[in-house]
C-alpha cells in the first residue's frame, strides 16, 4: 500500500482500510488526510488519530513533512504537535518576492495564506527536497481542522457480554490433604533419626546403604516444604508425596519380606501404604 494507491480508491474502501487493524499507522495517516482533503469526515475519534500519528517512526514523520505539499495543513499541524519533542528546532521557511527569507509558524501560514499567495510565496523545511510555491498547494486554502465521525461498530459473532460472574468450579472439600500435611510435618523427627542412623551405622538392607541414605536426607529436607504444599493443595507436592510413599512401601516392605525385619519395619510399611492410598484417592483435590 502506498500513498498513490490510496488516493485513487473510493471513499468506502478508504474507510474500510482506516478501520482495519492490519493497516499500518502511516497508511492510516495518509487515508485520514485523503478523506479530509475530499471534504469528508474522518471515521475515528480525535484521540485515536493522535495515537495513530504517534505510532509513526521518525523516518515516516520526516518523509511526510518533506512532502508537505501533498498533505493538508490540518495533518501537518497534528503531526508537528504530536511529535514536537522529536522535532525540536523544526520550522518552515518562507521566501516572498521583495522580502528576505524568514522562518514562519504553521499558524501564520494559515492566518496569512491569502497574503502569501498573492506574493507568490515559496515554502520549504529541512526535510523537503525543494521549495514549493504556495499557489501549488491547493488543499491548503483555509487550513481547517479535521471533521470527525463516530467509527463504525465492530460486528462480531460473539454473544453479548453478561454482567454476572459465572460460578467457580467446585473444589474437592476433602479434609484428607490437611491430614496428610500434618502427618508429613510430624515425620520430620523420624527422618532426622533415619539420617543419623544412616551416617553413623549405615543401612544393610536389600537396597544397600546408598539409596536409603540419600532418600532419608532428601525426606528430611523436603518434608516441611512438602507439608506446606500439600496443605495448599499444590500438584507438585502431591507428586513428591506419591513418590516418597511408594518408595517407602518398597523399602520398608522389602525389609520385612526379603530381610525378615521386625514389626517396626512392618508398621512403617503400613503407614507408607496408607499415605500412598490417601494420596491416590484425593488426586483431584490438588491443582
Amino acid at each position: 500500500m502506498n500513498p498513490r494507491s490510496i488516493r485513487i480508491q473510493d471513499n468506502r474502501t478508504l474507510e474500510q482500510w482506516l478501520n482495519d487493524a492490519k493497516t499500518q499507522a502511516v497508511h492510516k495517516v495518509v487515508i485520514a488526510d485523503e478523506l479530509h482533503q475530499r471534504g469528508l469526515p474522518v471515521p475515528m475519534r480525535p484521540a485515536n488519530l493522535n495515537y495513530v500519528i504517534g505510532l509513526m517512526t521518525p523516518i515516516q514523520v520526516k518523509e511526510i513533512l518533506g512532502r508537505f505539499n501533498e498533505f493538508s495543513m490540518a495533518m501537518i499541524h497534528h503531526i508537528v504537535r504530536v511529535h514536537q519533542r522529536k522535532l525540536r528546532g523544526f520550522q518552515f521557511f518562507v521566501a516572498e518576492e521583495g522580502r528576505p527569507e524568514r522562518t514562519i509558524e504553521l499558524s501564520d501560514i494559515t492566518e496569512h495564506f491569502d497574503s502569501l499567495k498573492s506574493n507568490n510565496a515559496h515554502i520549504w523545511n529541512e526535510y523537503a527536497r525543494n521549495w514549493m510555491s504556495i499557489n501549488m498547494i491547493v488543499h491548503w486554502k483555509e487550513g481547517q481542522d479535521f471533521e470527525f465521525a463516530a467509527p463504525p461498530q465492530a460486528q462480531t459473532g460473539y454473544a453479548q457480554r453478561t454482567t454476572s460472574k459465572p460460578p467457580s468450579p467446585e473444589r474437592n472439600s476433602s479434609a484428607i490433604p490437611f491430614i496428610l500435611s500434618v502427618i508429613i510435618a510430624l515425620s520430620v523427627p523420624f527422618w532426622f533419626v533415619m539420617v543419623v542412623v544412616a551416617l553413623v551405622s549405615g543401612f544393610s538392607h536389600f537396597m544397600g546403604p546408598l539409596l536409603p541414605t540419600v532418600f532419608s536426607i532428601f525426606m528430611f529436607i523436603i518434608s516441611i516444604p512438602m507439608a506446606i504444599g500439600i496443605y495448599q493443595r499444590r500438584k507438585w507436592a502431591w507428586g513428591f508425596l506419591t513418590f516418597s510413599a511408594f518408595f517407602g512401601v518398597v523399602w520398608f516392605g522389602g525389609n520385612v519380606l526379603i530381610d525378615g525385619a521386625g514389626k517396626v519395619w512392618l508398621l512403617l510399611a503400613l503407614v507408607e501404604g496408607i499415605i500412598l492410598t490417601l494420596a491416590l484417592t484425593t488426586k483431584d483435590a490438588f491443582a
